[in-house]
């Protein structure tokens, strides 16, 4: 009896709750433009949907070692910095790296991607043009960590 009880309980609660709680973060309204402020840039980092590789897991993205998101399926996040090289990683199976030199006053687009890995998916980061991203960016909900 306490076996059916288990098995009923796991099912129905906690394999839904180890998914829920898989990384992917609560997300907020629809894509808008931020204002960029005095001697700093931004950075919108998104995530298309995708229904391959990794689909459900979030995959953190860094700026210079600090945390920037946690990026889910649909998701983005305006980064704001200052001028200076940066370097963008997000790490899982592989890690993907992508440096540029940010320029004050300037927006840019960052897209993370991912693709098939051996176990979980691989991420792939990667400046895209103004055109694509705000393109792209468009079909994204902003991530409220």
């Amino acid at each position: 009896m306490r076996r059916i009880i288990f098995c009923i309980l796991f099912s129905t609660v906690l394999i839904p709750l180890i998914f829920v709680s898989s990384g992917c973060t609560t997300v907020g309204p629809s894509f808008t433009k931020s204002p960029i402020p005095d001697n700093k840039a931004i950075v919108y980092v998104y995530r298309l949907k995708t229904r391959s590789a990794g689909g459900l897991k979030g995959y953190v993205v860094l700026a210079n070692g600090r945390r920037v998101a946690n990026l889910c399926n649909d998701c983005y996040i305006p980064y704001i910095t200052r001028a200076g090289l940066t370097e963008f990683k997000s790490r899982a199976e592989y890690t993907s790296s992508v440096k540029t030199y940010i320029e004050a006053g300037k927006t840019y687009y960052l897209r993370l991607d991912v693709k098939k890995g051996a176990s979980v998916g691989r991420p792939d980061l990667k400046f895209v043009d103004a055109a694509t991203g705000e393109q792209e960016i468009a079909m994204c909900t902003l991530t409220v960590e």
